[in-house]
């Protein structure tokens, strides 16, 4: 034969098939993100309900992240801008 091709119902089966298996990939995908998101809610809601007082922790336990807290917040708003101060400063 001069033109050695699969036929048509050959294709479209092919088709159908991997369009089956990338639904089936798609809806892992979905699942598995769902289940990361209620990870890491659950994770969230504890810390929030923590530093909010809504569980009863030793104070000092809850001043000590109080102040680890607002310590990485002030780091990471604080050192980066120190940083573009100083780099002005050299540039100048």
């Amino acid at each position: 034969m001069l033109f050695d091709c699969p036929s048509r119902l050959e294709l479209e089966r092919e088709d159908t098939d991997s369009f089956e298996e990338l639904e089936a990939d798609e809806n892992a995908f979905l699942m598995a993100e769902e289940e990361e998101l209620k990870e890491a809610h659950q994770a969230l809601s504890w810390s929030y309900d923590i530093l909010s007082s809504h569980i009863r922790v030793n104070p000092l336990v809850k001043s000590f992240s109080r102040l680890l807290v607002v310590g990485l917040g002030l780091l990471l708003f604080v050192f980066p801008l120190l940083l573009l101060l100083l780099e002005s400063v050299y540039m100048q």
